[in-house]
């Protein structure tokens, strides 16, 4: 697919928070917008805590902690290895009580992902929001009732009612 997107010798190619580095690596004249530019237009407080939902989002979140001067934590979701589903999903460090929690991840497809660490925060009577670079949202919205307050999307498909103002 990247030697289809070299071969019409394009200016510049934009990739916005591409899933791995490899990405760019492959693309000619490639320009990455990261998480951390679309995650800063988020209102966030000093209250307000990141959340890496799994080993593979922590980089990009710890940037955008850094890039906001919040704290955040990584999450660890466990799968059974025949069937694919998500059977645990565990939470580094401490939930404060009152505290907001922004999980920041690059796509989101059905939402399992942060349903079940949603289902974590949510006692500890915190408000739970979400931002995800790529929406699908192959289940909709109505999975997240109840456990998601907001969902922050630059880049939905095919439901532009997930959106974000980036400049």
């Amino acid at each position: 697919f990247a030697e289809m997107i070299n071969a019409q010798k394009y200016e510049y190619v934009t990739v916005w928070d591409p899933h791995s580095d490899v990405v760019p690596a492959l693309l000619n004249n490639c320009i990455v917008r990261h998480c951390s530019q679309f995650v800063c237009h988020i209102p966030a407080t000093a209250d307000t805590v990141l959340i890496a939902p799994d080993a593979g989002a922590q980089k990009k979140v710890a940037e955008c902690a850094k890039a906001m001067g919040l704290q955040y934590l990584t999450a660890t979701k466990h799968r059974d290895t025949n069937t694919g589903e998500i059977t645990n999903t565990t939470l580094e460090g401490v939930l404060l009580h009152r505290k907001r929690y922004l999980i920041v991840d690059d796509i989101c497809d059905g939402g399992r992902t942060f349903v079940e660490l949603a289902k974590i925060i949510k006692p500890c009577g915190a408000k739970v929001d979400l931002y995800v670079t790529h929406g699908i949202f192959s289940k909709g919205e109505s999975v997240f009732d109840d456990l998601i307050t907001n969902i922050y999307c630059p880049n939905p498909w095919p439901n532009a009612r997930f959106t974000i103002k980036v400049d």
